[in-house]
C-alpha cells in the first residue's frame, strides 16, 4: 500500500537533470521545424538510410517506456485505489500527466519535486515534438546535402500554394529526443521503487534500452 501522503519528499531530485543536447538554434528547428515552399525531391533528397531508420525505431522503442512509467508515478501519486487512479487518468496526454504530477509535488510542499518536474516538461515539450512528427509523419528520405537531416512528410498543404510542409529533423535531435526518453523511464524506475519500497517487475516499466535483456 502507499503512504497516507503521496509527496514524493524529494524524490524527484535524484538525477534528473537530462540534458537534450540542443543548442538555441536546434530548439528552433524543433519547434518550428523547417518548412520547404520549393523542395524539389530529385533535386534535394536521398533515399532514407539504414542509419537514419535505426534511429528513427529506437526512439519509437523508448518512447512507450517513458509513457508507461509516467502513468504509473502519476498513479502512485493520487491518494486513491491504483486502479480507480489509472481509471481517471485514462488516455491523458503526456503533457497533462506531468502538470498533475507537479500540481500534487506543490500540494505537499514539495517544492524541490515541483522544481525537478517543471524541467522534465520543458524538455519533454522539445522531445515530444520530435517524437510526435517520428511517430505520425512519414519519414521519406534524407538531404543529399546533408544525410543526417531527416525528412518527414507533413501532409498539410500550405495556404496560397500547392506546395505540402515538409520537415527536416537532424539525426542529432533524434538521438537526444531517444536519451531523454530512456533516462527519465530510469529515473521514474527509481522513483517507483523507492515509493513502494520494492523493484518494479519488468511488465510494468519494461527496458527501454536499445538492446533489452532477454
Amino acid at each position: 500500500p502507499l503512504p497516507p501522503s503521496c509527496g514524493f519528499g524529494g524524490a524527484f531530485s535524484i538525477r534528473l537533470s537530462v540534458s537534450l543536447n540542443l543548442s538555441s538554434s536546434d530548439s528552433e528547428d524543433v519547434l518550428l521545424f523547417e518548412a520547404f515552399m520549393n523542395f524539389d525531391p530529385e533535386q534535394h533528397l536521398a533515399p532514407k538510410s539504414e542509419l537514419a531508420m535505426e534511429g528513427v525505431s529506437l526512439l519509437m522503442h523508448a518512447w512507450p517506456f517513458f509513457e508507461n512509467a509516467l502513468s504509473e508515478v502519476l498513479v502512485s501519486a493520487i491518494d486513491a485505489d491504483p486502479t480507480v487512479a489509472r481509471i481517471v487518468i485514462g488516455n491523458m496526454e503526456a503533457k497533462t500527466k506531468l502538470e498533475r504530477i507537479r500540481y500534487i509535488c506543490l500540494h505537499h510542499e514539495s517544492a524541490d519535486d515541483a522544481k525537478a518536474i517543471a524541467q522534465i516538461i520543458k524538455k519533454h515539450r522539445l522531445a515530444s515534438e520530435i517524437r510526435n512528427t517520428v511517430a505520425h509523419c512519414p519519414l521519406i528520405g534524407v538531404m543529399k546535402d546533408d544525410p543526417t537531416r531527416l525528412i518527414f512528410l507533413k501532409g498539410r498543404f500550405i495556404v496560397g500554394s500547392r506546395n505540402v510542409e515538409i520537415s527536416a529533423i537532424r539525426m542529432r535531435q533524434i538521438h537526444a529526443a531517444t536519451k531523454f526518453a530512456i533516462e527519465i523511464t530510469a529515473s521514474f524506475g527509481r522513483i517507483l521503487a523507492r515509493v513502494y519500497g520494492v523493484e518494479l517487475p519488468a511488465d510494468i516499466l519494461g527496458d527501454p534500452s536499445p538492446n533489452p535483456s532477454p
